[in-house]
């Protein structure tokens, strides 16, 4: 079993046996483009796009880029909600109040997680790829709702603490969303922050700069280096505040681990990353 996701195929992605990998393939790419050039290269001349906007900083982040260059951004938020009683307000909270100090209007999709799990309608949309986070279910519930939606993501982090530099592996989720929307004929991009080879060797540049161990302290230091107004935040999913007396998450969540199994994570990666970390390493299978 193997898929691409990203630009040009950037990233290829197979399985084998109970291992996962990923491979960041070695392709041209133009070098010193700034983030702002790279996201509006990544859109191709798309003018209008629908933002998964969880109120977490990557996907604010990309907001920021595009509203600045004068992309039309539609926010698409859901609002979780288990018995009437809304779960995510942490995220909402964030994204509100990013919306009200900047006079930008918020997409709402209301989304109930019991009648969404009891009647098993997140298998109808994760059920055919190995995802073991119930949670991605909501993100493909609304991606199918939209017109070019598009995620923030998330980059291979660079461990910088380790005599060799080595990247993260990528989690399996995130390699599913492109493939996600290939499979249901949707134009949008899975995963703006390493959707090309040059924002992959941007971010991972980018991180080799700042000084930190704490992953936290680390996205917020690089982030702020572009958009200097993102508040520093902690990250919630919402769904870790359902009643376990209302909803069984932990079920759902065994259900499919027994249906797909766990998956080792490798990455591997080529001569351009590796003169970037300035190591002869070029892959990682050990999950950090």
């Amino acid at each position: 079993m193997n898929w691409y996701s990203g630009n040009n195929n950037c990233k290829t992605h197979y399985i084998i046996n109970d291992n996962f990998y990923t491979i960041i393939n070695n392709q041209s790419y133009q070098d010193k483009l700034s983030i702002d050039d790279i996201f509006i290269k990544h859109l191709n001349g798309n003018k209008t796009v629908d933002l998964l906007y969880s109120g977490g900083t990557d996907s604010e982040l990309v907001l920021n880029v595009l509203r600045r260059n004068k992309i039309n951004v539609k926010p698409c938020i859901i609002k979780l909600s288990v018995n009437d009683a809304v779960i995510n307000t942490h995220d909402l909270y964030y994204a509100e109040k990013f919306s009200r100090e900047n006079g930008i209007k918020l997409y709402y999709f209301n989304l109930d997680l019991k009648t969404f799990l009891i009647d098993n309608i997140h298998l109808e949309l994760i059920g055919k790829y190995l995802i073991n986070q119930p949670h991605v279910a909501s993100h493909f519930w609304l991606i199918k709702q939209l017109q070019f939606p598009i995620m923030g993501g998330d980059w291979p982090w660079v461990h910088t603490h380790k005599e060799q530099k080595v990247l993260s592996p990528i989690k399996i989720d995130y390699s599913y969303y492109d493939q996600f929307m290939l499979d249901n004929n949707i134009t949008g991009i899975g995963n703006m922050l390493s959707h090309s080879i040059e924002s992959l060797m941007y971010f991972v540049s980018l991180q080799l700069k700042t000084n930190h161990l704490n992953d936290y302290i680390v996205k917020h230091t690089m982030y702020k280096t572009i958009v200097p107004e993102i508040e520093n935040r902690l990250r919630s999913y919402g769904w870790e505040h359902i009643d376990p007396k209302v909803i069984q998450l932990h079920k759902y969540k065994i259900d499919l681990l027994v249906k797909n199994k766990q998956k080792k994570m490798n990455i591997k990666w080529g001569e351009q990353i590796c003169e970037l970390l300035q190591t002869p390493l070029m892959e990682n299978n050990t999950y950090v």
